[in-house]
């Protein structure tokens, strides 16, 4: 398996709601502008076929693997601590404090607050699952030795 297929194989893993939030966050820095066009379920196939290697080069699958890495490390790696989740509930009860005229986002606000313990242990876990990634399948000896293999393949 190339190192973008251990990429798509670990998104694939992700449930749907979590998912659509990774993409919503970090789609201002995708490079694939029909990520920030589509619908909210469109981002996910657009997202999916982003991460096809099937008519990559080995060298085109390194760069976009070292890509897809940092991208989804600059999205998700501050939800995996207490002190992120700590700041977020501050926020949401200070949001909810001060627009409690505005019933529609104050209904809005109750629904992240009583969702928050759960998707706080998600995205621990799946930070946490993510970096067993960078340790193994996807740390830049195990993408290079990948590389070298397949040239040393293409030379036999």
């Amino acid at each position: 398996m190339n190192p973008l297929e251990v990429i798509r194989k670990w998104i694939d893993s992700i449930d749907e709601e979590t998912l659509i939030d990774l993409i919503a966050i970090g789609q201002i820095f995708h490079p694939e502008t029909s990520l920030k066009e589509a619908g909210t379920k469109e981002k996910i196939a657009v997202f999916k076929d982003y991460l096809s290697s099937s008519e990559l080069s080995d060298a085109e699958i390194v760069q976009k693997t070292l890509f897809t890495i940092k991208w989804i490390d600059f999205n998700i790696q501050e939800r995996g601590t207490e002190a992120f989740w700590s700041k977020g509930i501050d926020k949401n009860l200070d949001m909810r404090n001060h627009i409690s005229d505005d019933q529609g986002a104050v209904d809005f606000i109750d629904k992240m607050l009583s969702s928050f313990p759960e998707r706080k242990k998600k995205w621990i876990r799946l930070v946490a699952n993510w970096n067993n990634l960078l340790n193994g399948e996807l740390s830049d000896e195990h993408i290079k030795d990948w590389f070298i293999d397949r040239l040393m393949e293409q030379r036999s």
